[in-house]
């Protein structure tokens, strides 16, 4: 089953494996622990699909990678 982007990000979990940032292509995926550091801070991770415009504009938390790895899957 394919969960829409808008819900996925929502639901507080995190579905995407941990190893998904070291993989280049798949690392700039917007994933739910980044839309939820938005929720929490309010002050970045504005993408909606994709991070590396974050990383362009300056506004990816510098804390998402970390918060990845610790609340991802396997």
């Amino acid at each position: 089953m394919i969960v829409p982007n808008n819900v996925m990000p929502h639901l507080g979990y995190e579905f995407l494996p941990r190893w998904l940032i070291r993989v280049p292509g798949l690392r700039w995926i917007n994933t739910s622990t980044f839309h939820n550091l938005h929720h929490t801070s309010f002050n970045g991770n504005y993408g909606l699909m994709f991070r590396f415009w974050d990383r362009q504009f300056g506004t990816e938390l510098d804390n998402y990678e970390s918060k990845f790895v610790e609340r991802s899957s396997g």
